[in-house]
């Protein structure tokens, strides 16, 4: 792989125009091995003297940045040989450093001096950066991967930095280097493998190990190495030697490169395992849980799905409750994950009851969002199957949806749309009714197979339903056995049951108080009782309901209370919501379940099998299975107390949410924001009960607390659905505060949606009223957005007193308001290309933001901050303000908004000259815009790609990008837009780059084509910027300096320009001289953004000969 081409002398802007300060490029440096200093012309410049070759080195390894004085001080002179007068002895080495390269390279800064080179001057610059690149490639190309680490490792030619022997910066720098040259060569090595290279690198890799004994990635490559060889038994022994020796010198067992080798060769496997980076977001596979029981029988069930997802993509498991249905989703869907390379999913769809629910609980099961908390939609789709198509159109993924009966139209909806966009998906479904759609394979889940009175004891004893009967027992008493002698009992018990799994399961429970002959004669007695005799006619449903009301009947008159209440909760509960929901108020006259006692009555369900408990965050949560659920409701709704314990229910979350609000805005709002999510299906079944009983009260109180939640977690949808349910009912009793963010969140087009205008003034003029009585009345504003009302009113009606309303609210009393006042007054500043003053504003916003502890505000802070700061010229700023942006919106969960930060930060570091960690950033955002389906986003960093590719000479690797962003756009449908042509401007810059002005013209007239009326201004800027380079290619230097002036005015300080624009303004610069191009570059700079605009779809039409 070559090199990037080195710079020609004179003044220009770090490699191609990347760096931020004028360099004079005229010489390498080189330090991997002894000290080297090239002039580009080949001829070596002698630098004499240890301390005068290391104020060299620390210079270099600056990058282009200024070093403090004292810093070079102390790293040159030990404490006890420095100087008296060291500022001036370092002063005197500055000279002397100066009259040895070329002149104009060393300059003076306040306190610090700087090396005017670009960073790739460098040679480790450069081996970090081509080595970025080489790594990143691994497993996608490993051809190139190979070649391109092979480039940087040939730039060693010794120990790095060999000349300065212990010097504590030559160490430092020396140790780091010598590291990554190894990691590097292991990664060559794992791409050499990769590619077939295996018996070749067995000499290579033999004295590698020899050398570095210890690196156990090393010889697990030798191992494979050998393995491809034909050498097993070398490779083995190559196994024994690791092992014993990291026993005796570390006092380890060899670690997971190692033992797969071991296992590989074992197997007989050659090719190597392939360990792929983690995905941005560190997401798993799948979200099955592991089972804490066996799985007893269902083979040949668990056979039929696997064949038959071989050529159907939808199964559907049908049975009674209690067969056992979802076990057996979950346990098939673990055997296919590993074929299914993008995962497998389980969407447990018990808890949901309004059937517009089902494909927001899929995206979040998915960890999906239908918009990011910055960029808002994805793609433009807001609603749930949409961002569910996007996110699957391309994977190949499993989703199991348990439990769909009560939502089975809503969900074979969503599956006959998903299957239809995405041919890649299976889905999995479990319910006791099918789907009904094209293309449904039913499977019929029957109960455990009995055996019949011929079968020999041995059989008996292993068959599933004994086997089942035998663990669930032997769980509640350890000691239990199912024998030869008790075996019959036990076959009678699970014929009664119908070999009902979770009927068996239930009774099997009681052997820790019954014996088997108790447990059979009380079943007896309830079936006849059931029945009326006649235990043939019993269904199968009626037999578990059978074995579910002999369970209760065995349960305390507590318990059964308790039960019963219990049942209001869908997703389960932690004590404290049971003993604040379902136990009687401490005066009633005659109370069943005292608070006290909740504690003790819960432990009971859980050891009868009524409830189950997991942890979560640390504290125990109790779930009751749904047909355990459905029953104990029915015993609820006939007594007296249903209502009374559904009202308690909506109470009791309502008080939740309004306790949890204020703390969204808080250091805290991770931690409640995670409690909100766990309630989430609570929440929906407290407003679906206050909705269905006209509580308005409550419904609106719900809404009011919780929109900030559903704002954060991405169910801004869901808000309006439910604010507009909420707002229908009789608002009577609701507090006008509360009426009033209701209706704010109502609000579609602050979803991220479009809306009627007729119903955006109404609710606006009712919120507008509504606070005003507030204000007129002289009461506090119980929420910040009421005091952020007028702001938000005018951007959404387009009022144009946004400014002075946004001014006054910077003085509010709460922290949050000013914050965001001073966000939204630095964002319209930044509009009005009055950078400076935005950034005061950012600057006081990211204050507040971090003094509340808002992780959301503070993220909005610093995008906002970092295009600001780049527009002012100080990259480094923005890539620490858009690496702590990431950092937030990831703690918030928000992986939507993650690849397009990740491709700004890209960019930043790109024009700041760090070409190699540019590119594996974009990579990064490549592969989580994949996981997450953005085409968008993914045409945004194959762009950002091509731009490093090509700053680095890779022409042809940026137009391959280019193109196949293009085809994949194509593909989508989509009408042309602004995504469209920036990757045609990159095309063109390709062309330009490449000596082909006539194509990079076209390529700018198809860009300009497809932008809409009014382009956003920096891909107008960008486009005004091709063209500029066009015009100067094809002699009109003047034109191109008038263009530039025009792109500056359509930037109006938004941004500054990049690194293309600087470039080309430096090649004219010196073609017309400093007077004419800025004479030129004031005409241009005088155009309005419609006249710009203008002027491009002119120049577009145009077909001028060079």
């Amino acid at each position: 792989m070559p090199e990037p081409a080195p710079c020609p002398p004179g003044v220009r802007r770090g490699p191609a125009g990347l760096h931020n300060h004028p360099v004079v490029s005229s010489v390498r440096i080189n330090i991997l091995g002894g000290l080297e200093v090239w002039t580009d012309d080949g001829t070596p410049v002698g630098v004499p003297g240890t301390r005068l070759r290391a104020l060299v080195v620390l210079l270099a390894l600056a990058a282009g940045r200024p070093v403090p004085s004292e810093r070079l001080i102390g790293e040159l002179w030990d404490e006890e040989d420095r100087p008296a007068g060291a500022p001036n002895a370092l002063q005197v080495l500055v000279s002397r450093l100066r009259r040895t390269l070329p002149e104009g390279l060393v300059e003076s800064r306040p306190r610090a001096y700087r090396l005017a080179v670009p960073p790739q001057a460098l040679d480790a610059r450069r081996f970090e950066e081509l080595a970025a690149r080489g790594r990143a490639l691994v497993g996608d190309d490993d051809a190139e991967a190979s070649a391109v680490l092979r480039g940087a490792l040939d730039l060693w030619r010794g120990e790095a930095l060999e000349d300065f022997g212990e010097a504590a910066f030559a160490r430092l720098h020396r140790n780091r280097l010598t590291e990554l040259r190894l990691v590097v060569t292991e990664d060559r090595v794992e791409a050499d493998l990769a590619a077939g290279a295996g018996p070749d690198l067995v000499p290579e890799l033999e004295t590698l190990v020899a050398v570095h004994p210890l690196r156990e990635r090393m010889r697990a490559q030798l191992m494979r190495s050998l393995s491809a060889a034909g050498r097993q038994a070398d490779a083995l022994a190559v196994y024994e030697e690791a092992r014993r020796l990291l026993a005796r010198e570390l006092g380890v067992d060899p670690g997971q490169d190692l033992a797969e080798a071991h296992l590989a060769v074992v197997r007989g496997q050659t090719e190597p395992v392939r360990h792929r980076a983690a995905a941005p977001a560190g997401r798993p596979r799948t979200n099955l849980r592991a089972q804490v029981s066996r799985f007893v029988g269902r083979e040949q069930e668990m056979a039929e799905i696997g064949r038959l997802f071989g050529r159907s993509r939808l199964l559907t498991l049908v049975g009674p409750g209690g067969a056992g249905k979802t076990r057996l989703a979950a346990e098939s869907a673990a055997r296919l994950t590993q074929d299914m390379p993008d995962g497998t999913w389980l969407v447990e769809l018990a808890s949901v009851i309004d059937s517009s629910d089902v494909p927001r609980t899929v995206v979040t099961t998915l960890g999906l969002r239908a918009g990011g908390l910055i960029a808002g939609p994805v793609g433009g789709a807001s609603d749930p199957v949409g961002r569910l198509t996007q996110a699957l159109r391309d994977k190949r993924l499993l989703l199991v949806l348990d439990n769909c009966e009560q939502v089975v139209d809503s969900v074979a909806a969503l599956v006959d749309a998903l299957l239809a966009e995405c041919p890649r998906l299976r889905v999995l479904a479990t319910s006791r009714e099918p789907l009904g759609i094209v293309g449904e394979q039913l499977i019929q889940v029957l109960p455990l197979p009995l055996p019949d009175r011929t079968t020999l004891p041995e059989a008996v004893l292993a068959s599933p339903v004994i086997q089942l009967f035998g663990e669930r027992a032997a769980a509640g008493r350890p000691s239990f056995r199912v024998t030869r002698e008790n075996v019959a009992v036990v076959l009678d018990i699970c014929r009664a049951l119908d070999g009902l799994p979770l009927a068996i399961e239930l009774a099997a429970t009681r052997i820790r108080s019954m014996s088997l002959e108790q447990i059979r004669s009380r079943l007896d007695d309830r079936f006849v009782l059931l029945s009326a005799g006649s235990r043939t006619a019993l269904p199968r449903q009626r037999t578990l309901h059978a074995v579910v009301d002999w369970s209760w009947d065995l349960l305390s008159t507590g318990e059964r209370e308790l039960a019963a209440r219990f049942a209001v909760f869908r997703s389960g509960a932690f004590l404290g919501a049971v003993e604040r929901v379902a136990a009687d108020d401490r005066d009633a006259r005659s109370p069943l379940v005292r608070g006290h006692e909740v504690f003790e009555l819960l432990a009971g369900l859980v050891d009868k099998s009524f409830l189950t408990v997991t942890e979560v965050d640390g504290e125990p949560r109790y779930r009751m299975l749904e047909t355990v659920r459905l029953f104990a409701l029915a015993k609820l709704r006939a007594t007296d107390r249903p209502e009374w314990t559904q009202s308690r229910h909506a109470e009791y979350f309502l008080a939740v949410a309004e306790e949890a609000e204020p703390h969204l805005r808080r250091h805290e709002q991770i931690a409640w924001l995670r409690r909100l999510t766990c309630e989430h299906d609570e929440f929906s079944a407290a407003l679906n009960w206050a909705v269905e009983h006209d509580r308005g009260e409550i419904a609106i109180r719900l809404v009011a607390a919780l929109g900030w939640y559903w704002f954060l977690h991405g169910y801004r949808r869901e808000g309006v659905h439910w604010a507009e349910r909420a707002l229908a009912l009789d608002p009577a009793g609701a507090p006008p505060a509360a009426r009033a963010l209701a209706l704010l969140t109502a609000v579609p087009q602050l979803a991220g949606e479009g809306g009627e205008p007729e119903s955006l003034r109404a609710r606006i003029a009712e919120a507008h009223e509504l606070i005003d009585e507030l204000e007129r009345a002289g009461t506090p504003f119980s929420h910040p957005a009421l005091g952020l009302f007028e702001p938000i009113a005018g951007m959404l009606s387009g009022d144009g007193s946004v400014l002075e309303s946004v001014r006054r609210r910077s003085q509010d009393a709460d922290p949050w308001v000013r914050a965001l006042a001073h966000l939204h007054r630095g964002q319209i500043e930044m509009t009005l290309g009055e950078a400076e003053r935005a950034a005061a504003d950012y600057a006081i916003a990211a204050e507040l933001f971090r003094g509340v502890g808002e992780r959301w505000g503070t993220a909005q802070v610093l995008v906002a901050s970092a295009e600001s700061q780049s527009a002012r010229g100080d990259r480094r700023a923005a890539i620490a303000a858009l690496e702590e942006a990431l950092r937030l919106v990831a703690e918030l969960g928000d992986r939507e908004d993650q690849p397009l930060l990740m491709v700004r930060l890209a960019t930043e570091r790109a024009h700041e000259g760090d070409l190699g960690p540019a590119e594996a950033e974009l990579r990064r955002a490549l592969e989580l815009a994949d996981e997450l389906g953005s085409r968008e986003q993914r045409a945004y960093a194959h762009q950002a790609l091509s731009d490093v590719a090509r700053w680095s000479g890779r022409t042809d690797r940026a137009r391959q990008l280019l193109e196949g962003a293009l085809a994949e756009f194509a593909e989508t449908g989509q009408r042309p837009d602004q995504v469209r042509a920036l990757l045609l401007a990159s095309l063109g810059s390709v062309e330009a780059a490449e000596g082909r002005p006539r194509g990079a013209r076209r390529r700018f007239a198809e860009a300009v084509t497809a932008l809409p009326t009014a382009p956003e201004p920096g891909i107008a800027a960008r486009l005004a910027e091709l063209l500029a380079e066009v015009e100067l290619a094809e002699g009109r230097p003047e034109q191109a300096a008038y263009i530039l002036g025009t792109a500056a005015a359509v930037r109006s300080g938004s941004r500054d320009a990049g690194p293309d624009a600087i470039r080309v303004a430096e090649a004219v610069r010196r073609l017309l001289g400093e007077g004419a191009y800025g004479a030129a570059h004031r005409r241009g700079a005088v155009t309005g953004r419609r006249a710009a605009v203008a002027l491009l779809v002119s120049a577009a039409c145009e077909d001028r000969e060079p």
